[in-house]
């Protein structure tokens, strides 16, 4: 079954600790649900002004940092990256907004790609789509640092036999250890699977994870 081969071959290591020496030390950064929402340094005036070029001027300046606000919405989610291979390259790409900024809710997309580039056509074997939506709540805690909760949806766009879709529910907790200019930073989340294409993904369940460290 397509579906095993593919389930295998994607499930990476279990465990990943990064530490990278920051570039900018004055400037960690912000936890989960932190950020706040980029047009709150926007005033507007009290009074609608008179028209005229002093009015143009100032109108295209705020005009300018909100299209800088909209812009800063969008940050990385999980890991970009791309592995060559024979026969497949992987690749993963991912990000991440929130469609209100006022609130620490997050829209998710993750998609990773097997890549036949070694053929002529140079075909996808395989494709992931994963969104997800999930609330991010900030701790203010030395070490623990953030907590997640949502859901997300896996699927692979295709049907009938070759069809490959699940549902999850997803608590994730995020922590950061400091030591000088160094640190380390992880995260453990939990799934529980509440949706199945049973016709098709009776057995999904042996190649899905349960909890993840990263």
């Amino acid at each position: 079954m397509q579906f095993k081969k593919c389930a295998l071959r994607s499930w990476l290591t279990t465990f990943t600790i990064m530490a990278s020496y920051p570039v900018h030390a004055d400037h960690p950064e912000p936890p989960p649900g932190a950020a706040s929402d980029p047009r709150e340094e926007l005033k507007l005036p009290d009074k609608t002004p008179a028209p005229g070029p002093e009015v143009a001027a100032q109108a295209s300046a705020l005009l300018r940092k909100i299209d800088h606000a909209e812009e800063a919405n969008i940050h990385r989610h999980r890991d970009i990256y791309a592995i060559g291979g024979k026969p497949n390259t992987k690749v993963q790409l991912s990000f991440k907004l929130r469609p209100v900024l006022s609130l620490p809710v997050y829209f998710a997309y993750n998609q990773i790609m097997f890549w036949e580039v070694t053929k002529d056509s140079r075909p996808f074997e395989d494709i992931d789509f994963n969104p997800e939506f999930y609330f991010a709540k900030s701790l203010d805690h030395p070490v623990l640092r953030g907590l997640s909760l949502g859901l997300e949806h896996r699927f692979n766009g295709k049907d009938e036999e070759a069809s490959r879709s699940l549902g999850r529910i997803l608590a994730e907790v995020e922590a950061r250890v400091r030591r000088g200019a160094w640190r380390m930073h992880g995260t453990v989340r939990l799934y529980w699977l509440y949706d199945i294409d049973w016709q098709n993904n009776s057995n999904i369940r042996r190649y899905t994870d349960v909890i993840a460290i990263g």
